[in-house]
């Protein structure tokens, strides 16, 4: 089967994210059917109590997984969640997966409405959208 290694990215940790996947690729070299899964982290539970704490702006994780590619993307299968598509180059979108049920999701129609991607789109965690807005997303026409 495969195996699936989950790293939920937030303030504290990001700065290692590059140096946690190529560990994780000398880790698992011998095995064939891996991946690692990059998730924006969610505000919810303990990570809503101390958000002040490791809260991690969209802009910011999207620019450090970006500095990866195409360098870490080619050693190592990777997916995205929790990444609206337009916060992504495009070039990253295809790595972007919607995981999270419609109802704990917004797509602001302002940034949304008209966006071709609007039906395909992971969209903005609703929590992320109460607290901090929608001012990082872009419509794409």
């Amino acid at each position: 089967g495969n195996i699936e290694v989950r790293i939920v990215i937030h303030r504290i940790n990001i700065s290692d994210l590059k140096g946690t996947i190529l560990f994780l690729k000398d880790l698992f070299i011998a095995h064939k059917n891996w991946y690692v899964v990059i998730i924006h982290y969610e505000i919810e539970g303990q990570c809503e109590k101390n958000y002040k704490k490791i809260g991690l702006r969209l802009k910011d994780s999207s620019k450090v997984i970006e500095e990866m590619y195409p360098e870490v993307f080619k050693m190592v299968p990777i997916r995205l969640y929790h990444f609206p598509l337009c916060v992504l180059k495009p070039e990253l979108r295809k790595y972007a997966w919607k995981t999270l049920p419609d109802e704990e999701l917004a797509y602001p129609d302002r940034k949304c409405k008209k966006c071709k991607f609007r039906k395909i789109c992971p969209g903005l965690m609703l929590r992320y959208y109460e607290i901090y807005g929608a001012n990082e997303l872009k419509t794409i026409h």
